[in-house]
């Protein structure tokens, strides 16, 4: 996939590379060019793509790296949390025995938080990073390895893409995977990733360094795509699922220093404006997709 013209979301040969970025002519979803190595392949090799700020070979520095990520997130995981919960759960569900995947959920947080507000829940995670569940939050999580999860027989209610989406090589394979580990027609999956807001355009006509660095802070290795609302309905129509909910929305999962500092932009009269860019975003951008999918 790597030499690939083509896009790899429509499957249209009409990309435009700017930098180390493909966008796509046709659906718009911006994609890390050349196409990194499949999830699988990184995982059979043993390998961490190297712009995963997330993991490292040491276990022990992978877990500290976790500890850090989430004390930045600090309030914000936790109101985020309980929106993607009550979005997709009926509050009916809440005395029911249901079975909650977190599929690539890192450290393991998201289920404390649901386990709070579906005390009877059964939640279990996955991740292409085993090592990157603190033990902090084991106790709330039932984990499946990673090479088990896909010939494991456990079906879901409800299963949960936390901010994963947008680092899937292979995207609508695994919901076709997903897809086939719904328990019935009334289970959902739940997805949450960033999307393309007007600020790319502004910057790619108004100033090009900003641009850049706006391409350079957002899509890496790691974070693959961004999806536009055309791209992320042909993915979900690929993949035999519907689109019950859709919404775009603002949504923050770090502090405004975190995503100036991944931006690499230093200059003190710019870094002004991207905080009061950050406070004013709920007004004037809509950074994320969320959605709720089903069966089809």
């Amino acid at each position: 996939m790597k030499n690939n013209r083509n896009c790899k979301i429509c499957d249209q040969s009409n990309l435009k590379i700017k930098y180390h970025v493909a966008i796509c002519k046709n659906c718009g979803v911006h994609l890390f060019y050349p196409y990194p190595e499949d999830d699988e392949e990184i995982f059979s090799k043993n390998k961490y793509t190297k712009d995963n700020i997330a993991v490292s070979e040491n276990r022990s520095e992978t877990q500290s790296r976790q500890r850090d990520y989430l004390s930045k997130s600090g309030d914000l995981n936790i109101s985020n949390f309980k929106r993607m919960i009550n979005y997709t759960i009926p509050k009916s569900k809440n005395k029911e025995m249901i079975k909650i995947l977190d599929y690539g959920g890192g450290s393991g947080q998201f289920a404390k938080i649901c386990k709070i507000i579906f005390p009877n829940s059964e939640i279990y995670i996955t991740d292409l990073y085993d090592e990157k569940l603190l033990d902090d939050f084991k106790i709330y999580n039932n984990q499946i390895k990673f090479n088990e999860f896909k010939n494991n027989d456990l079906k879901f209610d409800f299963i949960f893409l936390n901010d994963v989406f947008e680092h899937l090589s292979n995207p609508t394979n695994v919901l076709k995977i997903l897809n086939q580990k719904l328990k019935n027609k009334d289970s959902k999956i739940f997805i949450d990733t960033p999307k393309i807001f007007w600020i790319y355009d502004f910057f790619s006509f108004l100033n090009l360094g900003i641009y850049r660095k706006i391409l350079n802070g957002t899509i890496d290795q790691d974070h693959q795509q961004i999806w536009t609302k055309k791209s992320f309905h042909l993915a979900i129509k690929k993949s035999n699922l519907i689109v019950e909910k859709y919404e775009e929305v603002t949504e923050f999962t770090q502090p405004a220093d975190f995503y100036l500092d991944a931006m690499k932009i230093k200059n003190i009269s710019i870094r002004l404006l991207g905080k009061i860019f950050y406070l004013l975003a709920p007004i004037i951008a809509r950074n994320k997709i969320i959605s709720v999918l089903r069966n089809n």
